[in-house]
Order: C-alpha cells, then sequence, then structure tokens
C-alpha cells in the first residue's frame, strides 16, 4: 500500500539460488518431506509425543530458510515469486500424507459424494444428507468434475489436484495482491509469510471442501478489482483494465455458487474498498494511490447484487445453516457473560483431553499477545504514512480486528466453529497491515513516536536482539496457530476412535462400506450414524436419511416413541447401520448418534438403552454384521402394521428380558 516510489529491487533474481544455496534448499524440501512421512507414520502406530518433535523440525527445516530468503533484501522478485510458490506447495505435504488415497475428513465426504452425484447424473444438487447447504453451492465439484472429464485422472486424484492448486493460488493471491498496493515485492513476501501463520492454512484450508476454492478466489477477486480500478492514462490501458474488471466480474460470479460466507465476505470486502476510493476522491482521506470510485462501486454492486440473488434462491436451508452464525442477541449475551454479567452458552475449555504437548498449548495462548502486539504496531506506524495507502490497507484493518473479536466467541460450543472459519478471513487483513507495515520498517521508512519520543526504530544498541526476538515471536506463532487450528486427531493418524471424525475409518467400516457398495443401490435409504455413514456414501449410491425424527430407535418403550417411528416411513428408511458400542442416545439431532463419554450429550438424555434391543424389533432383519456394526433391512410393511395397532413392533420375550413398558 504505499506509493509507488520505493527502493528498487535487486536486478540478480534467480542467480540467488544457483548452486550451494539452491541445491540445500532441494535437499530440505527432501528431508523435510521425509520426516513428516515418519511423524505420521509414528503417530500411526500409536506413538504419544515423539511425532511431534519430529514434525516440527521437519515444518521448520522448510519454512525457517524460505521465509529468511523471502524477507531478506538480497533476495530478487522472480525468486520471491518462486518461493512463495514452493512454500505453498510444501504445505500440502502434511494433509496429504494424512489423507491419502480417499478423504478422510468430515466436509471432504460431503464434496466427493456431491461430485459423484454430479459426474453419475450430471447435475450438481445432490440428495444425500451429508451436506445440505453445500448441494445449493456446487462451484468446487463443477470445477473437479471438468477437470476429470479432460483429463483422465481418477476422481480423487482430481480432487486433489484442485485442492492443491486452489492452496497453492491462495498465497501466491496474497503476494500478488500485497505487491500491487505496496510496490515491494519484500512487503509481498512478508504477507505471505505471515498468511502461511493462520490457524487454518496447513490443515483446515487443504482439504477438498468449497473454502479451499472460494478463499483464493475472494484474493484474486481483490487483485483483479484493484488494478481494475486503479487510474490509467488512455490507449491501450484502457483494455487493460476492462480486462481485469471482467475477470472480477467473472470471478465474483463464479463465487457466489461456490462458497456463501466467502461470496458476503467479498461483497462486504469491495463496499469497503468504494466508500474508502470515494473518500479519498473526494478529499477526506488524503492519498498518493489514486483508485477510481466508479470502477469500485460498479464491483462491489455486482458482487451485492449476484450474492444477494443467491441467498436469496437458496433460501430457508441457508438461513437456517447461517443462522447461529448472525444471530446478535446470543452472541452479545455470550460476550456479556464472559465479563460476569447474565449466563450464557456452554462453554468448553481449550485443548481439554488434548494430546498435543505443553510446549504447543503454551505457544497457543502465546501467539494471542504476540499478534496483538504486531497488530498495534503495524497500525499504529500506519498511521503516519496515510498518504500512501490504499483503500485495501483501511478495509484490511478492519478485517484484522475481526480476528482479535472473534476471540470470545471462541469459547462457546455454539460459535467455536464459526469463529475457527473465520480466521482464513481475518488473517487475510491481518498479513496486509503487518506485510505493509513490516515493509516501509524494513525500508527504514516507518516512524512511530509518543509525546516527542522517538518508539520506532530502536535505538541502535536494540538491533543486535531486535532480529532474534522477531525470529522467536514468528516460531511461537507458527506453533500456536497450528496447534490452535487443528486437533492433533486432524494432524496425525492413530488407533480407530469411533467418535473422533479423523479416526474413525478402519477395517470395520470399511467392511461395512464394502458391502453396501455390493448391495445398495441409488433407491435405497440408510439410516446410520455419523462416522460410519460417509465411507458408505462415497462407496455405493445409496442415499440418506436427512436430520430429524429416526433416533428414537434407541427410545424405545410402548407409549412415548411409537407415533415418532414413523420416521421411518416418511423417509422411507430400507437400511439401519446400528453401533453396537452405542450406549446412550438422547434427543439429539438424527443420525448423529453419541458415545456416552460425549460430554454435549444431556444428561437428561442418558437412558440405560442396550444394542440387544435393535434386535427386538420385527420390523428389523439382520442382513450383515461386524465385530462393532450390524446391519438391518426394514420391511416398511410390517412396521406400518405394527404402528397402525399403536406398537412400535418389540417382541414380546424382549419387553421382559430389557425391562420395557
Amino acid at each position: 500500500m504505499t506509493a509507488p516510489a520505493v527502493t528498487a529491487e535487486p536486478s540478480a533474481d534467480l542467480e540467488r539460488f544457483e548452486g550451494r544455496p539452491f541445491g540445500a534448499l532441494v535437499l530440505a524440501f527432501l528431508l523435510s518431506g521425509a520426516l513428516l512421512a515418519l511423524a505420521e507414520w509414528m503417530a500411526a502406530r500409536g506413538d504419544t509425543t515423539a511425532h511431534f518433535y519430529v514434525f516440527w523440525v521437519a515444518y521448520f527445516l522448510v519454512t525457517a530458510p524460505v521465509a529468511w530468503l523471502m524477507v531478506t533484501q538480497r533476495t530478487g522478485a522472480a525468486a520471491r515469486g518462486a518461493l512463495v510458490v514452493a512454500l505453498g506447495i510444501w504445505s500440502l505435504a502434511p494433509s496429504l500424507l494424512r489423507t491419502g488415497n480417499h478423504p478422510l475428513f468430515f466436509d471432504e465426504f460431503s464434496h466427493f459424494r456431491m461430485l459423484q452425484d454430479l459426474v453419475h447424473t450430471g447435475h450438481p444438487v445432490s440428495s444425500v444428507g451429508l451436506l445440505q447447504i453445500g448441494a445449493s453451492f456446487p462451484g468446487l465439484e463443477l470445477v473437479t468434475s471438468a477437470l476429470f472429464h479432460l483429463s483422465g485422472l481418477t476422481l480423487w486424484i482430481s480432487a486433489l489436484v484442485i485442492a492443491g492448486v486452489a492452496h497453492v493460488a491462495l498465497l501466491a493471491g496474497v503476494y500478488v495482491l500485497v505487491r500491487d498496493a505496496s510496490r515491494s515485492t519484500r512487503a509481498a513476501a512478508i504477507a505471505a509469510v505471515v498468511y502461511s501463520l493462520n490457524p487454518s492454512w496447513l490443515i483446515f484450508d487443504a482439504q477438498f471442501s468449497y473454502e479451499t476454492l472460494a478463499l483464493p478466489m475472494l484474493v484474486w477477486i481483490l487483485v483483479f478489482a484493484l488494478r481494475g480500478a486503479r487510474q490509467r492514462p488512455i490507449g491501450a490501458a484502457v483494455f487493460t483494465r476492462v480486462a481485469q474488471v471482467s475477470l472480477a466480474v467473472v470471478l465474483i460470479a463464479g463465487l457466489v455458487v461456490t462458497h456463501s460466507v466467502t461470496s458476503f465476505v467479498c461483497a462486504a470486502t469491495l463496499t469497503g474498498i468504494a466508500i474508502v476510493a470515494t473518500l479519498q476522491r473526494r478529499g477526506l482521506l488524503r492519498a498518493d494511490v489514486v483508485t477510481s470510485p466508479l470502477v469500485a462501486w460498479g464491483l462491489a454492486a455486482w458482487s451485492v447484487l449476484v450474492t444477494t440473488f443467491r441467498f436469496v434462491d437458496v433460501g430457508h436451508p441457508l438461513l437456517v445453516y447461517l443462522g447461529p452464525t448472525f444471530h446478535v442477541s446470543e452472541q452479545l449475551r455470550q460476550l456479556l457473560s464472559l465479563f460476569g454479567i447474565g449466563a450464557g452458552l456452554p462453554l468448553h475449555s481449550a485443548f481439554a483431553n488434548s494430546s498435543a504437548p505443553l510446549f504447543e498449548i503454551v505457544c497457543a495462548y502465546l501467539m494471542l499477545p504476540v499478534l496483538l502486539v504486531a497488530f498495534v504496531w503495524a497500525l499504529w506506524g500506519l498511521l503516519g504514512s496515510r498518504r500512501e495507502l490504499s483503500p485495501l490497507a483501511y478495509v484490511a484493518a478492519v478485517l484484522g480486528a475481526l480476528f482479535f473479536a472473534s476471540l470470545p466467541l471462541a469459547s462457546a460450543v455454539a460459535y467455536s466453529e464459526a469463529v475457527h472459519r473465520s480466521w482464513a478471513f481475518s488473517f487475510l487483513g491481518f498479513a496486509v497491515i503487518l506485510a505493509v507495515a513490516g515493509g516501509l520498517a524494513l525500508d527504514g521508512r516507518l516512524t512511530i513516536s509518543m509525546r516527542a519520543r522517538r518508539l520506532w526504530p530502536p535505538e541502535v544498541r536494540w538491533h543486535r536482539t531486535l532480529r532474534p526476538a522477531i525470529a522467536a515471536c514468528a516460531v511461537v506463532v507458527a506453533i500456536g496457530s497450528v496447534s490452535l487450528g487443528s486437533s492433533t486427531a486432524y494432524r496425525f493418524g492413530g488407533p480407530v476412535a469411533p467418535e473422533t471424525d479423523p479416526l474413525y475409518v478402519g477395517t470395520q467400516t470399511a467392511m461395512i462400506a464394502s458391502w453396501f457398495a455390493r448391495h445398495g443401490t441409488s433407491h435405497d435409504v440408510v439410516f446410520a450414524n455419523r462416522w460410519v455413514v460417509r465411507p458408505i456414501a462415497i462407496a455405493s449410491r445409496v442415499r440418506l436419511v436427512k436430520p430429524g425424527g429416526t433416533e428414537v430407535l434407541l427410545l424405545l418403550t410402548h407409549h412415548i416413541y411409537a407415533d415418532q417411528l414413523y420416521a421411518y416411513l416418511r423417509d422411507r428408511v430400507t437400511y439401519v447401520v446400528f453401533d453396537r458400542r452405542t450406549g446412550a442416545v438422547g434427543s439429539v439431532e438424527g443420525w448423529f448418534w453419541y458415545v456416552p463419554a460425549d460430554t454435549l450429550l444431556p444428561k437428561r438424555a442418558r437412558a440405560h438403552i442396550y444394542p440387544g434391543r435393535v434386535g427386538c424389533l420385527n420390523w428389523l432383519n439382520a442382513v450383515f454384521a461386524t465385530t462393532e456394526y450390524e446391519v438391518f433391512r426394514v420391511s416398511r410393511h410390517t412396521l406400518g402394521a405394527d404402528l397402525a395397532h399403536g406398537s412400535p413392533g418389540l417382541e414380546k420375550a424382549c419387553t421382559k428380558t430389557f425391562g420395557i413398558h
């Protein structure tokens, strides 16, 4: 965001990477990959702590030299761009080593099933009950399907390619965005390094999910929008402006069918840029960089229009999906409760029952004050350089501040996931602000004073300790962000755990999925728990029960729940998969079965239910079983006859055995 007149970049670019430095960097990448694989292997074999240390050695073996080379003044512009791409490619390794040749994370199963439906039926809207709102935003599936048909790759490899390219394009987009706005590749490199410390970056935003594609689309929309809105002379440059604006228009249209929240953030960001551009044009904000308010408002209006149209078109499902996130009164009540005013929503303790080592937990807590001090320093320093700031800087300051504003809500169970997902956006603003201020500071053009006393730059005697201190803070933030951004189960493998999303895949679930692949059809409807239902969904063409009603199977009594069993007829359920380890189930959403150790399970729902009761139902016929699961075929005719007589269909012998009244 600085003026065009900055220190010239070195003329020698790629020559810095010839010979030994380049060879050492390649060796570091190869060795890092081997160590990451070793850490995953150790964790999968049951190691408790050593794999964490191996992981961090592998992490800093690449990120430390790459970050230093990107920021140092001796590195040229072309080399910095190559390093950004290299860092983006390397950051795929932890996720790819964890995932392997099949989906693993919750969102991946949902999107992969929708991708399968698109390829098989030619229609992007899926009827599967994994992620209802996802079927209304099929942009990721459409792009992946196109690659699948054009390339001849397998469907899952096509998904990995799209996710990988999008992940790298996101970091490259951050680099280009700040480079264009600041005219400094050094500041752009700082932005890329800072954004790579985003808690969602290494694992969550590298998976096959719509946010992984939507985030780079957002960043490149901002790149093309700012390029198109920059004042240019008439002539050939007019065509360039039209091309840039056209690219932004097309990407905005694609974004609204890819991800709902990112579309909203895009519309809000473009509107903020247009407002600041107008204030700068009218002289209310001083600026050396002139941005066209007309172009900025045109793109903002287009984004608001298509986003609004898409939200209205999707309608009620989107309102239900986003409702808790934008429930202002509940959020306010939660914030007040943290200050002892009133009662808030249930809280959870960070790192409760976590297997993360102590140093990761300490870094996760320390990173928050470190980031706050860095953000305040950057804003304070930029106050004296307002003339050099583009409209993006003002909007980025607001986005960055939202990271700290979101932290109190992170303690609420109801909002923790939404807060976690918001960090990918707020860290974009944080990276822009810190990069611009950092670039000015490295060029010796950032000054901070208070009451005629200079606070920055520091005195010469402090210069020797400044770089080690900054490096130590970067290490703290890197370790803290990874440990805060994803659980250890997402980062490393381990023994199969049915109540843990990334650790449930194993021989038992594979056997059930394989059985449905052989026997299930597109006409069958399956009711199963949230863990085994996902491999079933991608191994076969069966449909799944949508949330609501059918969980009453495990709360069998004659008097209360018989009428509710009509849900099995309404949903036309043909198969029920029962987890023999299920011990207590209550008033929870459909097809989400819980284990007794789940702290979210209401105490009033902890009825003493035994797996044997399922076998007592005369309308369920066992057709396949493993040690942990049992598959029942539903006779809807028998169930209908039982319910017509006011009975849930329990065998008489079972009423005595299990004490059912």
